[in-house]
């Protein structure tokens, strides 16, 4: 069975939006089987006729915070909603840090600068600031239970 193929873009980053908030496209109704062409299903898509090593993955970010000089980080987190993303705790200090998630690299190595995706460096990055961290509240630092 081939499935439908959806052609929009991953997200959108309007202007007019919120600047905290990542406009991803609206589901569509339907089957689970038939929102996936499983032809080609996890293959990198060409940009400007040719392969990128690195596809965007819209919904997964890194976490950086103003202690980190570079503002790299290695702690991944995934956005679940429109307001809500996860990450893990152990990713949180206790100091009062200022946080803030990139999203539109899938490696902490990434160039973040390239914002053109006619040059063939993808969509452009999103840093959005984190408003609340909450903790688990069974989160054991120790040995990392409920992280």
């Amino acid at each position: 069975m081939k499935g439908k193929e959806h052609n929009v873009p991953l997200f959108n980053v309007s202007k007019a939006s919120d600047p905290r908030r990542i406009d991803l496209p609206p589901l569509q109704d339907g089957s689970k089987r038939s929102s996936f062409n499983f032809s080609n299903c996890g293959a990198i898509p060409p940009v400007n006729g040719s392969f990128n090593s690195f596809p965007t993955i819209p919904w997964m970010g890194f976490l950086s915070s103003n202690a980190t000089l570079n503002m790299s980080s290695k702690c991944a987190v995934t956005l679940v909603s429109e307001w809500y993303a996860v990450s893990l705790a152990a990713c949180f200090s206790g100091d009062n840090l200022e946080y803030s998630v990139l999203f539109g690299v899938n490696s902490v190595k990434m160039h973040t600068d390239c914002t053109d995706a006619a040059t063939g460096c993808g969509a452009p990055t999103q840093r959005i600031p984190v408003r609340k961290v909450i903790i688990h509240p069974q989160y054991d630092s120790s040995d990392y239970r409920n992280d």
